[in-house]
């Protein structure tokens, strides 16, 4: 299992920074001809079909792939039932305060830049929230892959292993350039904030429930709401969200 992660690191790793100097050297994307023009629908389209399955194919086939071959056990996965009604409580209560936590955060760091900062909710269109629901199902079922892959390490603690897990998905962020950029602007570490976020509030979940699929479904919840809120001068009319959906996955390319 722990081969399983490595290589899944080291790919997400080549990948995101192969399109990340694609995307900076246009005469590299000019000499692979058909493969560059690709590229270039993909990278430039968040919401492409072709973007969707790259997507998909990493952060969704790779856990699917290792189930189909038997490599983590459904209890590593967290692919059972949560055991108590207390546990779907504490669930709904870390998803409040990430999401409260999150949103303090963002009025915090607007004001630090100097700029107004209030909050203002938009709506979501269904193709938005479809989106949305698509993300977080690519996001946990990658998290609980490496939660996996930690859970199958020998750690006598499952609370370490959810934790180690948690800084490999954090690793595998700072792999990311486009992440590390985004980290390095403070108006534009929204995203990789949010992202951090729901990540930790994955973990949290986990850790109470043993339950992927209530973490998923507390990320369900919140993402939306993240996705629906704004923080700052109005920049879009109010009945649209100001952060691109997009913004909340971390993207192959």
């Amino acid at each position: 299992m722990l081969a399983w992660i490595t290589l899944s690191l080291l790919a997400y790793t080549l990948a995101t920074n192969l399109g990340w100097t694609l995307a900076a050297d246009t005469a590299a994307r000019r000499r692979l001809g058909p493969l560059g023009r690709a590229w270039d629908r993909v990278a430039t389209a968040p919401s492409a079909p072709g973007r969707l399955a790259l997507e998909g194919l990493y952060f969704l086939g790779v856990p699917a792939l290792a189930v189909a071959l038997r490599v983590p056990l459904p209890s590593q996965l967290g692919l059972v039932a949560p055991d108590t009604a207390r546990s779907i409580v504490l669930a709904g209560l870390f998803a409040a305060i990430v999401l409260g936590v999150l949103v303090g955060a963002e009025l915090w760091l607007t004001r630090s830049l100097g700029r107004p900062a209030a909050l203002r909710f938009g709506r979501l269109t269904p193709d938005q929230l479809g989106r949305l629901a698509l993300t977080g199902l690519f996001l946990e079922a990658h998290w609980a892959f490496l939660r996996a892959g930690a859970l199958s390490s020998g750690l006598e603690s499952a609370s370490a292993a959810v934790f180690v897990a948690l800084g490999l998905v954090g690793l595998e962020a700072w792999s990311n350039p486009w992440q590390r950029g985004a980290l390095a602007d403070a108006s534009a570490s929204v995203a990789p904030m949010r992202l951090a976020g729901l990540a930790v509030l994955s973990a949290l979940v986990f850790l109470v429930t043993a339950s992927s699929a209530v973490s998923l479904v507390a990320h369900l919840l919140v993402a939306p709401a993240l996705a629906a809120t704004s923080v700052g001068v109005p920049s879009a009319p109010a009945d649209e969200p100001a952060v691109d959906l997009a913004s909340v996955e971390p993207t192959i390319v």
